[in-house]
């Protein structure tokens, strides 16, 4: 009930006024909260293929770090469309805390895991980041229709990694003009994950379940025995001239800024940043993170560089996410 309820609502936001979108931009926060269209980089253009609406789920107002706030970093209190579309908030929140409270129990497991394999791993590390973080992030993202063959050709989303700790995200749902609900499954377009021996696949999440990948700051304070899942949402013929808009929620559970961005002991530099030679169309770790970065500094070099690679598939499967999963249905 709570994916009904809010999925929706990407759709109506999208559609407000060019004023009342104006009002939801936060250009000093890197548009990392509020609305957010045609401010990443997709090979080297703006992306204007989806909309994004970011806000904290759990807290409206952020804690103050007056460090922080000395090397420029404007600590932005959530802003809601309150007069123009006020149900978005109570419905963005349910759903996100929702996601970050399943995210606190799966990363205990993933702790237990890493912790048989490393003696020198951080007991609970995962477990205690999530859980104390006060910077979780949803992503409401409103991906528009495709109105010619030639917007096929770039993806509404690039190959790329999730920057964070762990990531949370609904199926998709699909909307006509009027925004209502219709069944459509592409055959081809999608959410594709890619794995470690380099194949691609196509992801298929229950409507009642969660998904949930890894990102690259768990790749990091792992030692390199998770790693982050590369990623991207591919356009089909199917959609030309339908209307069909797409919504789904992301949620971004990582640390507090002042989290050290440290391998285990016994781990080098260096075995984290080897590159799987398939994932060379993913930005290097080199480029951003060095031991001792602090979270706040790694999450800057990467907004910086934002810029989503294009898709190309040498074999593609289908696979049905199964990571985890929790019925969202309303008891």
């Amino acid at each position: 009930q709570y994916r009904q309820n809010l999925l929706p609502l990407g759709h109506q936001l999208a559609n407000l006024s060019r004023e009342e979108l104006l009002k939801l931009e936060k250009p000093e926060t890197f548009y990392s909260i509020g609305w957010s269209h045609g401010q990443e980089q997709f090979m080297g253009k703006k992306d204007f293929s989806k909309g994004s609406f970011y806000a904290n789920p759990q807290m409206d107002e952020p804690q103050y770090d007056a460090k922080l706030a000395q090397e420029g970093n404007i600590l932005a209190p959530n802003v809601w469309p309150k007069d123009s579309l006020p149900q978005l908030e109570i419905h963005f929140k349910q759903l996100g805390q929702l996601i970050v409270n399943v995210g606190i129990l799966l990363s205990q497991q993933l702790d237990a895991y890493v912790g048989k394999k490393n003696p020198f791993y951080e007991k609970g590390k995962l477990a205690r980041v999530i859980s104390t973080s006060t910077g979780c992030k949803g992503r409401l993202l409103h991906y528009f229709p495709i109105n010619s063959k030639n917007e096929l050709d770039n993806e509404w989303c690039g190959w790329h990694n999730d920057h964070g700790s762990l990531t949370g995200l609904t199926s998709a749902m699909y909307v006509d003009k009027s925004g209502n609900e219709v069944s459509f499954k592409e055959s081809e377009g999608g959410l594709y994950i890619r794995s470690r021996d380099g194949n691609n696949y196509k992801a298929s999440i229950p409507k009642d379940c969660i998904a949930f990948q890894i990102g690259e700051t768990t790749q990091i304070h792992t030692g390199g025995l998770l790693r982050a899942t590369p990623h991207c949402v591919v356009r089909s013929e199917e959609l030309i001239n339908s209307g069909v808009s797409r919504n789904t929620l992301a949620v971004f559970m990582q640390p507090n800024f002042d989290e050290l961005m440290n391998t285990p002991s016994n781990v080098k530099y260096e075995d984290v940043l080897e590159q799987d030679k398939f994932n060379l169309d993913i930005p290097s770790l080199q480029e951003r993170w060095q031991q001792n970065d602090s979270f706040y500094a790694f999450a800057q070099k990467t907004f910086k560089s934002v810029s989503y690679t294009h898709l190309t598939l040498p074999t593609i499967y289908s696979v049905q996410i199964s990571v985890v999963a929790v019925s969202l249905k309303k008891k």
